[in-house]
């Protein structure tokens, strides 16, 4: 699986609400595995009083992000620009090698 950072908006301030009103009562693993598919798993997600919020994905393909909302039934009130990134790197997984230019994965 590859990773990508997804930047999320919502068509209005209704939609908004209403996406906050039905995620609020999930528990961290709820938000987390009701996002899993066979090819794509959102394992982190930033929101805050603004308008964008953000996801880090594991999928196969941008397609695969946009299908698992889609069948949450969230294509219809938000917006997704996912973008892969090649270089990952994360303090709860340090690897004792360079990073690596981006240009070359």
């Amino acid at each position: 699986m590859k990773h990508f950072i997804a930047t999320h908006t919502c068509f209005s301030e209704e939609a908004r609400r209403a996406f906050i009103e039905n995620t609020k009562a999930l528990t961290h693993k709820e938000m987390i595995e009701g996002t899993q598919t066979a090819k794509a798993k959102m394992v982190a997600h930033w929101m805050g009083k603004d308008e964008f919020f953000f996801c880090h994905w594991l999928a196969e393909s941008e397609e695969a992000i946009h299908e698992a909302l889609e069948a949450q039934g969230l294509a219809d009130i938000i917006v997704t620009n996912a973008n892969e990134m090649v270089r990952f790197i994360s303090a709860s997984d340090l690897k004792d090698e360079p990073v690596g230019d981006p240009d070359d994965f």
